[in-house]
């Protein structure tokens, strides 16, 4: 009977000692399960919100009756682009009551520019492109480099016209073309009018006696252009300021393509390396 007890008694502690080692066992695995569970949420969480457009708001400063104001609307639409809801799109007038507000407290100084506000920090591309455009005050992005022209809140005059003359030549079919350089230019910030003029042309031989141009096709920039100091940093290597003023595409002739050699009278083609 005694023996009967223990063994039952024995059995018994084995069973609980099973019980609570299985038991602990599922506790565990449970446990190890949540905590997979839970970083895998919280990847799949890390990752949906890296891919949740950053949400702002634009003020748009601006002066309609400058209409040869450079548009900042492409520079929105380019951040649009880039995984950025822009929720709403405000414009405002230079002159307001609003936009002096805006221009004080933000310490505009050219016009057009924009405010934006929101998740301006969020993302790879607006942490990247955003100093570039501009600087962060008070939570707020502000556009500092439009290029031009623009409206300078100093005084109110218009800075940055420009004039691009083609100065092409008609002798020459196979010279490299003069319109490449409209993108060129419009890179250093410049949104110039557009002339075009033969060489054979009477104000083509003026431009050339001008300038004492001697390489075809060039440029000849005019204008307000002390406003845009990254183009007159660029220049020395292409060319040279003339005394009025003007830049004038020289040396970086060269290295365009096929070009005509006023001096020699020849049609130059640069050979390929």
């Amino acid at each position: 009977m005694v023996d009967s007890f223990k063994k039952i008694n024995l059995n018994f502690w084995l069973f609980a000692t099973l019980a609570i080692v299985i038991l602990a066992s599922l506790i565990i695995v449970s446990i190890n399960f949540l905590r997979v569970n839970l970083t895998l949420n919280g990847k799949i969480a890390l990752a949906e919100e890296i891919k949740r457009p950053a949400e702002v708001e634009a003020i748009i400063v601006k002066e309609s009756s400058c209409v040869e104001c450079v548009d900042v609307a492409p520079i929105l639409e380019k951040i649009k682009q880039n995984n950025v809801n822009i929720k709403s799109i405000k414009t405002v007038e230079r002159m307001s009551e609003e936009g002096d507000g805006l221009i004080k407290k933000y310490s505009l100084e050219k016009i057009p520019s924009f405010i934006l506000t929101g998740e301006i920090d969020k993302g790879e591309f607006l942490k990247k492109i955003l100093p570039a455009l501009g600087e962060i005050k008070d939570n707020a992005f502000i556009l500092k480099n439009i290029g031009g022209p623009f409206v300078a809140v100093a005084d109110g005059q218009i800075k940055g016209k420009a004039k691009l003359i083609l100065l092409t030549d008609s002798t020459c079919p196979q010279c490299y073309d003069a319109v490449v350089h409209q993108a060129i230019v419009k890179q250093f910030g410049l949104n110039p009018t557009i002339e075009t003029v033969d060489s054979q042309s009477l104000v083509g031989k003026k431009f050339i006696s001008a300038y004492r141009i001697q390489l075809l096709p060039t440029i000849i920039i005019q204008g307000d252009l002390g406003v845009y100091p990254q183009l007159k940093t660029v220049w020395p290597q292409v060319g040279d300021i003339a005394k009025d003023g003007a830049y004038v595409f020289r040396q970086g002739v060269k290295g365009m393509g096929v070009y005509h050699d006023l001096a020699s009278n020849k049609i130059i083609e640069p050979q390929k390396k």
